[in-house]
Parts: structure tokens; sequence; C-alpha cells
């Protein structure tokens, strides 16, 4: 069974949640105050969690990709997932941003912890985009393999052609020293048994030609 659709699910209703924790902390930002306090520690909870179901939607999407028959999805379809996944990444260091802001207001020390998960989420963002690099010099390496692999090929053939043309042109050498030799003997030998014994000599001759061509 494909977990995707699980994992996504789950990335959509916690950043919808983060959103909000958000919202509530810019409304509360002039103030200070346990609700305050709990908002804060709520959102960063929840961008932990968040984080953990990414790396689930990760793994989710590179299992597909191991064996994508068995679960039912072509390369296109793991694309987009991919694709995805950036977008919750980026969503997830856009809302980092605005509570960064409201943290660093009010507390400094905040702001620090608040500023590195911001990095860390952008830091994700580039490793995926590293893989995604990776993936696309991948399928160009096979292409350029493929086409040198052709490209042997065909000196091969071509080197068989050069070879059958010359052994070609060894046989017709041949027939026409042949034929010159047989010519020569029918103007000198002009009763019938002498050309009879010739016609015998010329299908001999013509048949050892075809077996060496041959």
């Amino acid at each position: 069974m494909d977990p995707y659709s699980q994992v996504e699910a789950d990335v959509i209703e916690q950043l919808e949640t983060l959103r909000n924790d958000v919202y509530s902390l810019e409304r509360l930002q002039g103030t200070r105050g346990p609700e305050y306090d709990e908002a804060v520690k709520e959102a960063k909870a929840l961008i932990d969690e968040v984080r953990d179901t990414f790396e689930d939607m990760k793994v989710a999407i590179e299992t597909a990709e191991g064996d994508p028959s068995q679960y039912g999805v072509d390369l296109a379809t793991i694309q987009r997932r991919k694709v995805k996944l950036r977008e919750y990444e980026e969503q997830l260091a856009e809302l980092c941003q605005p509570l960064q802001s409201a943290v660093a207001v009010e507390e400094p020390d905040r702001d620090e912890t608040v500023s590195r998960f911001a990095a860390e989420q952008q830091q994700l963002i580039i490793e995926q985009q590293d893989r995604d690099l990776d993936g696309v010099m991948g399928s160009v390496q096979t292409l350029r393999n493929q086409a040198q692999l052709m490209g042997d090929e065909l000196l091969e053939h071509s080197a068989l052609i050069d070879d059958m043309d010359y052994h070609i042109d060894r046989v017709q050498d041949r027939l026409r020293r042949g034929m010159k030799r047989i010519n020569y003997v029918l103007e000198n030998n002009k009763d019938t048994v002498s050309n009879c014994c010739i016609a015998l000599l010329t299908i001999i001759l013509i048949v050892l030609l075809v077996l060496l061509v041959v």
C-alpha cells in the first residue's frame, strides 16, 4: 500500500495548525505572559513534528521510486510528489519567518532558536534541490552512455561492411582473371571436345569461386 497520501494529509494538517499558531503569536506580539509563552512552545513543537513528517514523506517517495509498479505509480507521479515536498518545505520556511519576528520582539533568546529552525528548513530545501540535480545528472549520464554504445556499434558495423567490401573486390578480381583465362583457352581451342572440356572447367571454376564467396 502506498503510504504517501496519508503522510501528505498529515503534512497539510500540521502546516494549517502552524499557520494558526503563527497568527496567534502575531496577535499576542505586543504582550508578555503565559498565553504568549504557551503559543511559542506549541509552535516550536509543531515545527519539529512537521520536520519529522517531511522525513516520512521523503521515505515514502524514495520507497515508491525504488519500485513504482508495486505502489501503482509512475515516474511522473513521483516527480510531482518531489515538487510538492519542496513546496511544503518552502511553506514551512515562510511560516518560520513571522514566527522568528514575533519571538525577536519579546525575547532575543527565542529569536536565535527560531532562526535556527528557519536555517535548517532552508538547508532541507537546498538538500532536496541537490538530490533533484543529482537525479538529472544521472539521467544525462545514462543517455551519454547509451549514445556512446550506439556509436561503438555503428563503428563495428562500419568495419564489418568495409571488410565485406574488401572480400567482394577480391572475388571480383579473381572472377575477372578466371574469365580472361577461359576466353584465352576458347580462342585457342575451337574443336568440340575442347569446348566441352572448357565448359566443364568453367562450371567447376564458377562453383569454386561461389564457394569462396560463401
